[in-house]
């Protein structure tokens, strides 16, 4: 699993090296939240990009969905654990966020999600946030080739040779986290 997560990483910082243009830091601040209780600590630092920002409501309302979504599953495991075993140790919940870029073309950041349930050690979790500030759209995994070769305005062949090294480079890794016995030369 944490080859996934590094191979999912490299292709993220793959997408800021080149879609690096002149990175401004305008229009964002960060919000503090905390709750503390006898069963649960919960620290969130999240962006905050100001309504300047064109379509900041939208990401932003991305960014609150899914710090809520994490949370509410964090409470239900909260709830179990105090029923069922009292609530012994206090269960951390905490959000940080790393920012990247945002300019007049792209919004991107990583909201870091750590959760301690219980057991030998807690677990994290990585949500890249990417938004394309042209049009509104999220820049996913699925539409980043085509957004690297557009907003770079690298030649065909550079974008060719881009895709197929990250390609070489993720698919044994990737491979091997689905099928140990899959043959990689013949993907």
């Amino acid at each position: 699993m944490k080859q996934f997560f590094l191979v999912l990483m490299s292709i993220f910082s793959l997408f800021l090296f080149f879609s690096c243009q002149s990175t401004k830091r305008l229009e964002l601040s960060q919000k503090r939240e905390t709750e503390n209780t006898n069963y649960y600590e919960i620290e969130i630092e999240k962006p905050l990009l100001k309504d300047s920002v064109p379509y900041a409501k939208k990401i932003n309302a991305h960014i609150d969905g899914i710090i809520a979504t994490q949370r509410a599953s964090f409470l239900k495991i909260v709830r179990d654990y105090t029923e069922d075993w009292g609530g012994t140790h206090k269960l951390p919940f905490f959000v940080s966020w790393k920012f990247y870029q945002l300019d007049d073309a792209i919004f991107s950041c990583l909201l870091t999600v750590y959760v301690y349930a219980g057991g030998a050690h807690g677990y994290t979790m990585l949500f890249p946030i990417n938004y394309d500030l042209e049009t509104g759209e999220e820049i996913t995994i699925d539409t980043l080739p085509l957004y690297i070769g557009k907003k770079t305005k690298k030649n065909e062949k550079i974008l060719a040779e881009f895709l197929e090294v990250a390609s070489r480079l993720s698919k044994p890794k990737i491979f091997s986290q689905v099928d140990t016995k899959h043959n990689t030369e013949l993907a």
